[in-house]
């Protein structure tokens, strides 16, 4: 119902404004603050990748790296072996540890040699 100014009535544009807002996702200050929720929680690494990058930088310092099988690994950490390898892949692929395969004289396979890898400043 209009007014005899030609606007809506009080009533009308509280309802009108709500649904209004409803269909567009909310107000422009509600969308900027989830926005900006998100981008606070990105993270470079999860947790567990950061547990992981500890424990194999903390060995490279020693020992000039850490010798184990992955199953071991997901045991200290907590996790899945599936959920290590995973990891394990994505930090090599990204060029944070260096993963050495290792096999004996009959080339049955050892525990790999997994190592941190110096990081050249990003431009």
């Amino acid at each position: 119902m209009t007014r005899a100014g030609g606007g809506a009535s009080p009533r009308e544009s509280s309802r009108l404004g709500s649904a209004h807002a409803g269909a567009s996702g909310g107000s422009a200050r509600d969308r900027c603050s989830e926005e900006g929720r998100r981008a606070s929680r990105k993270r470079e690494f999860t947790k567990t990748q950061e547990q992981l990058l500890r424990l194999i930088a903390a060995e490279t310092a020693v020992s000039g790296g850490l010798t184990c099988t992955k199953r071991e690994l997901a045991e200290r950490l907590g996790r899945n072996v599936q959920t290590i390898n995973r990891l394990v892949a994505d930090l090599r692929d990204r060029g944070y540890i260096e993963v050495e395969m290792r096999f004996d004289g009959r080339g049955g396979q050892l525990p790999s040699r997994y190592r941190t890898t110096p990081r050249r400043p990003s431009r």
